[in-house]
């Protein structure tokens, strides 16, 4: 099921980008996947909602791609960073449909209830490099890290649009070490004259582009915390082992564009042997709605 939700959702994405979205009807979308009408209906109840899922998917994928590449061993965080950039800008150009969809005709078919969600992704993809700028460049840097996050994404978007839109010869990675040398040259000069900070992060909640909160928090960011916590923590060696193995379980299930809620459920029951765990267990249950 799982995989046939998926090829209806690429399919509608390219069909919404080439043909638009008013253009398209759920039967090309059907005929398309070359399957029935009504098997179309039974993953979505109206096109409306298979737009809603596009973009949820983009998303979702998205960042669980970015979060769990903090997880991987990098030579120093600096490296970490510059690949993850690399990521990013890779997954638009991969998925470009659905960003050429967005620029073209989005804010004509795109629903409040969307739009809700798409402010709460901004904020969480904000909070991440907010979060990576201050492991990059140390405490020193926190008063400035979310207003350079501002102007990093400014030229992230740029550079995308330039990827997306023109025959290009840039290379992907050139441009994320420019990047990135840029942002040195930006924090060396901050943090030694100490301006006053633009403080944009009340700039944005007057637009009311939320800025994070603990409820906005990632699954994976959670599930974060945890593998630190059972990595410090002083339980037994082979409960640490068996924590460690439950945790990478949910971790592949949260991945997934319909995780299996039985199984978190079964591995979060597993991972209550070490009682240091109890107040991320929760957290990610109500994040999850379990």
């Amino acid at each position: 099921m799982a995989d046939k939700k998926c090829t209806i959702i690429k399919t509608a994405m390219k069909l919404f980008a080439h043909k638009g979205y008013r253009n398209t009807t759920m039967q090309e979308i059907a005929e398309t996947c070359q399957i029935a009408k009504g098997s179309l209906y039974s993953h979505f109840k109206s096109k409306e909602d298979l737009l809603y899922s596009i973009f949820q998917t983009f998303c979702q994928s998205h960042l669980n791609m970015l979060l769990q590449s903090d997880q991987d061993c990098f030579p120093s965080e600096k490296e970490r960073f510059i690949h993850q950039l690399e990521l990013h800008m890779n997954y638009s150009v991969e998925y470009r449909e659905i960003l050429i969809f967005q620029f073209k005709e989005s804010s004509d078919v795109i629903n409040d209830d969307l739009v809700a969600y798409l402010k709460g992704f901004q904020s969480e993809f904000l909070s991440w490099i907010e979060k990576r700028l201050i492991q990059i460049y140390g405490p020193d840097f926190k008063p400035y890290a979310f207003d350079t996050t501002f102007t990093l994404c400014g030229m992230i978007h740029i550079f995308t649009n330039y990827l997306l839109f023109e025959k290009s010869t840039l290379d992907i990675s050139h441009i994320s070490h420019y990047l990135i040398r840029h942002l040195d040259y930006m924090a060396e000069k901050l943090m030694q004259e100490q301006p006053e900070p633009l403080g944009i992060k009340l700039l944005l909640e007057e637009f009311q582009v939320t800025c994070p909160t603990e409820e906005a928090v990632h699954p994976l960011q959670i599930t974060k915390r945890m593998a630190d916590t059972i990595a410090d923590c002083q339980a037994e060696e082979d409960l640490k082992i068996e924590a460690k193995q439950s945790l990478t379980l949910i971790e592949k299930e949260l991945t997934e564009i319909q995780p299996r809620r039985f199984l978190i459920k079964g591995m979060l029951h597993n991972l209550r042997s070490i009682p240091q765990l109890d107040i991320h267990i929760c957290q990610l249950s109500s994040k999850l709605k379990l």
